[in-house]
């Protein structure tokens, strides 16, 4: 399903100031455009999803009678620029954590580690360097600084509770105490949809409940916060009410979840495939997998099948000797349904997400185009393909 021209033109002009953007950041520091590869490509090939975001949000808002009071170079450069070096930073750390674009070793290793502390420090100057406004300037720093905070709890969450011996184990989890104690920098009630959508869509045992509980804050501090701390951040200038703002900041780490969800559900697309991303080889397929990190389809599996290939792997202590292939639990988890179920979960949540939202606003459509992905993109094309699984699984749910 392509995007709307009118949103592809705006992301391509975005694109475009970025990589401009990005030639100055370099030479003001003293940089080879290569050195910061991720960041470059991004600016360059991928089109600026992170970028994109605040600046689609001001339209909604303009197209809702409202304004959000801040300068037209802050929205369009400033801002767009940092959020996509952030997550650049967080890929780095991404690749390292998760083994993935060939960084296994000491060399790529203290690579990412050089390339990510200095473009996290460098970024920072680059704002205070920049923006004008010394009021301005100090909140998007402390934006910027959340967002990193936020993304290395979801580090720790990850290793404490999202791994199979988590699974197995079911560690006791009070998330609701805990959070009190992470300085309440979540949205405990988009997580908690986010399961009630998975208890909604299959059943789920006693106890496992509460694994997914731990699962989607994890994707909240790593992935929804940029969104959410964002909306939040920019929001702040509008002249919007309160219940407005909380909306469209609830629906933005709703957002970011979803898109979490879509992603750990299209790691299963086999390397055969061919499906690269400008961060990722098409061999980092199965990686969570891999790295025996329980996922959505991977926890959906585990709950249908009380035996099963990919729990064999799981509980093997050789690691990648006991590797059948790719293909192989790609296959077992689509002829389980668990992908199918997975994928599903993402729209329910894409439609609720939506819900949230006037649909009259003139820039509701190009926020539905965005939010598309949940129901269709390259990836899940090789899941449909799988036809004699999609049938079956289409046969069989009730939705």
């Amino acid at each position: 399903m392509p995007m709307l021209p009118t949103r592809r033109t705006s992301m391509e002009a975005i694109q475009e100031s970025l990589r401009i953007e990005y030639a100055r950041f370099c030479e003001s520091f003293g940089r080879k455009a290569s050195y910061y590869e991720i960041l470059q490509l991004k600016t360059e090939i991928g089109l600026p999803l992170r970028g994109y975001f605040p600046i689609l949000l001001q339209e909604y808002v303009k197209g809702g009678g409202g304004v959000v009071h801040l300068p037209e170079k802050f929205m369009f450069v400033h801002l767009p620029f940092v959020l996509e070096g952030l997550i650049s930073v967080l890929y780095y750390d991404n690749q390292i954590l998760d083994k993935k674009f060939g960084v296994v070793d000491h060399k790529t290793i203290r690579h990412n580690l050089i390339r990510r502390n200095g473009l996290y420090d460098e970024i920072i100057k680059y704002v205070r360097n920049e923006v004008e406004d010394g009021n301005l300037s100090s909140a998007l720093v402390k934006l910027l600084k959340d967002i990193h905070w936020m993304a290395c709890k979801g580090q720790d969450w990850e290793f404490e509770y999202n791994h199979y011996d988590s699974w197995q184990s079911l560690k006791p989890l009070d998330i609701d105490t805990y959070f009190e104690h992470s300085q309440n920098q979540i949205d405990l009630n988009a997580v908690k949809k986010a399961r009630q959508i998975v208890e909604a869509t299959h059943f789920i045992p006693e106890g496992k409940s509460q694994f997914l509980d731990a699962y989607f804050a994890r994707i909240y501090l790593l992935n929804a916060s940029l969104f959410a701390k964002t909306a939040d951040f920019m929001l702040r200038y509008s002249d919007l009410d309160l219940k407005a703002k909380e909306s469209l900041t609830h629906f933005a780490g709703l957002f970011g979840i979803m898109l979490q969800i879509v992603n750990d559900t299209c790691d299963f697309v086999p390397e055969y495939v061919g499906q690269e991303t400008i961060t990722k080889n098409c061999c980092d397929a199965l990686s969570d997998l891999r790295n025996k990190n329980i996922t959505l389809p991977i926890a959906l599996h585990l709950i249908i099948l009380e035996e099963s290939l990919v729990k064999a792997f799981l509980e093997s202590s050789l690691g990648d000797k006991d590797y059948l292939g790719d293909h192989v639990y790609a296959e077992e988890l689509a002829e389980s349904h668990a992908i199918y179920y997975s994928m599903r979960v993402g729209k329910e949540l894409e439609k609720y997400a939506l819900s949230l939202l006037v649909s009259d606003n003139p820039a509701y459509d190009l926020i539905k185009d965005m939010t598309s992905v949940a129901r269709n993109n390259r990836y899940y094309r090789h899941f449909y393909s799988l036809k004699q699984h999609y049938k079956q699984y289409q046969k069989t749910t009730k939705f």
